[in-house]
C-alpha cells in the first residue's frame, strides 16, 4: 500500500538559500509529494513555480504568524490538490535528503510523526513533550482532530508544543523517528524578526492559559 503526502513548506525570504533547494529536494526523493509553499511577505516575494514544480505559491499581503501560515497552506492543498494521507509541515531552512512516503507508510493513522520530539518545562504544568515544528508529519485524521493550529500564538513559537499537546488530548501518539529524511538547517530566521523578543513569553502564556484546569 502506498500513501498519498502533501508538503507544506512556510518560508519568509530565503528563496534562493532554502526554499527553492527543499522543494528540489523533495522532488528528487519523492517526485508525487504535492508541494505548497506559502510565501509570508518575503522580501522580495517568491517567483511563480507552479508550471515548473506542480506546486502552488501563496502570498500574504501581510505578514501573518507561523500558525496562520500553515493553515493557510493546508487550505491551498484542499483547494488544488486531492486529499492527502499524510501532511508534511515544513519550515523552509530543511532539506530532504532521501525518500520519506516509505516512512510514513509505515504508521497508522493514530500518529503524528517527526524527526525530534522533546519536551519543555512549562510552570504549572510540568514537562511538556512535543514535536519540534520545523517538521511535523500528520495524518489526515490527525489533522481533522485538531482543526489546525491555532493562530492565537505570535509569530512562530509554541505553536508546534500547541499542536503536539492537542493532538495528544485528542488521542494521538507523538511519535519520534529519525528515519524521517529532513535536515534542520537551523538559521534560526524568526530571531531577527520584529518584535520576536517579546513574544515567546505571551506565548507560554496562552499555553499555560488554554491547559490550566479551573473549578
Amino acid at each position: 500500500m502506498s500513501v498519498s503526502i502533501a508538503a507544506i513548506i512556510v518560508g519568509i525570504d530565503g528563496w534562493q538559500r532554502f526554499t527553492l533547494p527543499l522543494i528540489e529536494s523533495i522532488r528528487k526523493h519523492e517526485p508525487t509529494c504535492q508541494i505548497v509553499v506559502v510565501d509570508n511577505e518575503s522580501n522580495p516575494p517568491y517567483p511563480e513555480i507552479k508550471q515548473k514544480y506542480e506546486g502552488l505559491v501563496t502570498t500574504f499581503t501581510k505578514r501573518c504568524c507561523y500558525s496562520a501560515a500553515i493553515n493557510w497552506g493546508f487550505d491551498n492543498v484542499q483547494d488544488y490538490f486531492s486529499a492527502a494521507d499524510w501532511y508534511v509541515v515544513l519550515s523552509n531552512d530543511v532539506l530532504c535528503t532521501e525518500p520519506f512516503a516509505h516512512v510514513l507508510e509505515g504508521y497508522s493513522d493514530d500518529n503524528v510523526v517527526g524527526p525530534l520530539l522533546l519536551e519543555t518545562p512549562i510552570p504549572g504544568l510540568g514537562m511538556i513533550p512535543y514535536l519540534e515544528g520545523w517538521c511535523m508529519a500528520f495524518s489526515k485524521r490527525a489533522w481533522d482532530a485538531i482543526g489546525g493550529f491555532d493562530e492565537g500564538y505570535l509569530m512562530s513559537s509554541f505553536e508546534d508544543v500547541d499542536a503536539s499537546q492537542e493532538a495528544r488530548k485528542a488521542g494521538f501518539w507523538l511519535t519520534e523517528d529519525k528515519e524521517l529524511p529532513f535536515k534542520h538547517l537551523d538559521q534560526k530566521q524568526r530571531f531577527y524578526l520584529p518584535g520576536y523578543g517579546g513574544s515567546e513569553q505571551k506565548n507560554m502564556e496562552r499555553f499555560i492559559a488554554k491547559n490550566t484546569v479551573t473549578a
